[in-house]
């Protein structure tokens, strides 16, 4: 009696280790980049209300396919625009109010965590911080792209024309629409397309670069 149970209780715990094994395995299934996730999405638009003026820029005219490219390890490119650099001969070119951007989530596996990009608009958009300062295009080759703020595994780029200029405030919000609707498995990516004035906003990992 005693033998069989002692059995019984043995063959019990090798089919529990078993099936935690497999439920393991499953867990640690990787998301391939053409999961079906990615996906455009027209904000509301209540999303941007600020006057179109508020952006700045010394040309009308951005090509929008340089957008794609994040060559961004040059130093000199990037980095926290947290300088008080003037803005000479730069007038806004925009008097009517800028429509709401256009959202492509662009998550997978290999995306910044939600947290880290929290963080990088919570930066920006805190007055104390960097909220009132305005945020700077100022890489005139390659991409045309230029990391803007940065924190953990998550960073942000503004894209366009050289010389853009962008409330920091502004790119914020963009950032934690990325979040808002492009969170999946705790991470998020993607871009923002600011069509009126031919810019995009990037949110994507460090190691990408």
């Amino acid at each position: 009696m005693h033998f069989f149970i002692i059995t019984t209780m043995i063959f019990l715990f090798f089919s529990h280790a078993t099936l935690t094994l497999s439920m393991a395995a499953d867990s640690s299934v990787s998301i391939p980049e053409d999961n079906g996730f990615n996906s455009a999405i027209e904000l509301p638009q209540s999303f941007d209300a600020v006057d179109a003026s508020e952006f700045v820029h010394n040309t009308p005219s951005v090509d929008l396919n340089t957008t794609q490219e994040r060559d961004l390890e040059n130093s000199k490119n990037d980095g926290p625009d947290n300088d008080d650099s003037e803005d000479v001969g730069f007038t806004p070119t925009l008097s009517r109010r800028a429509v709401p951007p256009l959202l492509v989530c662009e998550t997978s596996e290999g995306s910044p965590w939600v947290k880290d990009i929290r963080d990088v608009a919570d930066w920006m958009m805190n007055p104390k911080l960097q909220g009132e300062w305005d945020c700077k295009q100022r890489n005139p080759v390659k991409s045309r792209c230029n990391r803007v703020q940065w924190s953990g595994t998550a960073e942000a780029a503004l894209c366009g024309r050289h010389g853009l200029i962008v409330s920091c405030r502004i790119l914020a919000m963009g950032i934690r629409a990325v979040v808002e609707h492009c969170t999946r498995d705790g991470r998020a990516g993607g871009r923002l397309i600011y069509d009126t004035i031919g810019a995009s906003l990037i949110v994507y990992n460090t190691s990408k670069l």
